[in-house]
This record gives C-alpha cells, structure tokens and sequence, in this order.
C-alpha cells in the first residue's frame, strides 16, 4: 500500500498515515484531537523500501503508544527516527530485495516458468510478507532504544554496504551463467591457430557476459 498514493510532495506519506491509521485510533481512542495529530504526523514525507517499513511502522506505533501514556513525550523524535531509519533501509531493502533476490528469483523463474510450474511466484513473494509482517511486530517490541544506538554504532551502514556489495556480485554471477554471448575471432599467428575465445575462457568462463 506504500506505493498506492506516491506523489512528488510526500512520497509514500499519505500511504504511510493510512496504514497506521487504524492502530493509532485506538491508541488515541479517548482523544480524537491527539489522534488527528498522530495521523498528521505520520503523513509527512516519508520514502523507503516497502519491505522494510513496516519495522518502522512499528517502531512508530510504539513511540506513539508511549506519547499517549506520557505526557512530556517528545513528538518531534517519531519523525526524527523515520527519517533516520528510511535512508539506510532504502539501502539495504533496495539491495537485497532488488538487488539479490529478485535476480535470484527471475533465474529461477525463467526455468521454472517455461516448464509451466507457477511455483516461482513463491520464491519472491514468501520472504517478501514474512520480512513484512515480522518485521511490523519486532518493531513495535524492540521500540524506539534498539534501533537508534544501531544507527549510532553504524550497524546499519554496514548492513547497507555488505548488501550492495553482495547484490552487484549476484549482478555479475547471473549475466556470467546466463547470458551466452561469444566472439568468433580467430587468426593465425606465427603459423600457429589463435581463437579468441578459448584465450578468454581460459581466463574466466563467461568473461564477456561478466
């Protein structure tokens, strides 16, 4: 639903305020003024990858949840930890799910789909709303305290970078094993035969496609 409503001015904010709607109605069941404001909130700018919001989503309800009950919460620090969490999760979901097993899934797929077997469907989809509804509960327990000294020890960096790096190896494996392209250059030189393409096999089989 995050990308239901995109627009250039908050993204996926309205989408992000719709989703929580429901829960923040009941954390604010007694004050509909406080409510409103919760749902103003959480339609502010807001982008990141969808498989990963709902661990800020929530995240969010519990600091919401915990604005209800105190009332010398800091507001200001929701949006602050959303926009500290949507930059590296954009990163590290774009590079997985996009990045890794997508072009995973697809290999898989093109095989699986011409046999007719619409199995290939699960490969993505499972861990897809696995991540998504699991993620939702580990942040709504973890909090707001886990996540924010992760983001300050750079955990997150890491995460961001290990996945890039992983994602464009998998770039590179999938078109080596994949993609067939080959020269037919062929010579002679010193009175011996050269074929180019069993030079560059000898090199690294699928040297071209890489």
């Amino acid at each position: 639903p995050l990308l239901g409503s995109m627009n250039f001015t908050r993204m996926e904010g309205l989408s992000y305020g719709w989703a929580l709607a429901p829960m923040l109605k009941k954390i604010y069941a007694n004050d509909p003024h406080r409510y409103l404001e919760s749902l103003k909130r959480n339609s502010q700018f807001f982008n990141t990858n969808q498989h990963l919001a709902p661990f800020i989503m929530g995240l969010t309800l519990s600091m919401e949840k915990e604005n209800a009950a105190n009332p010398n919460f800091d507001t200001s620090s929701i949006n602050g930890i959303k926009v500290a969490l949507m930059g590296p999760f954009a990163g590290v979901g774009d590079s997985f799910f996009y990045g890794v097993l997508r072009i995973i899934a697809t290999g898989i797929a093109i095989g699986l789909a011409s046999q007719g077997n619409p199995l290939f469907l699960l490969i993505y989809n499972i861990p897809s709303y696995l991540l998504r509804y699991y993620g939702g509960v580990m942040g709504y327990r973890l909090g707001s305290k886990y996540i924010a000294e992760a983001t300050q020890s750079g955990l997150l960096s890491c995460i961001t970078k290990a996945s890039s790096i992983m994602g464009l190896m998998m770039v590179g494996a999938m078109s080596a094993s994949m993609v067939k392209f080959t020269t037919t250059f062929k010579t002679t030189i010193a009175g011996q035969p050269f074929v180019l393409q069993e030079i560059l096999d000898k090199i690294c089989v699928g040297l071209i496609p890489l």
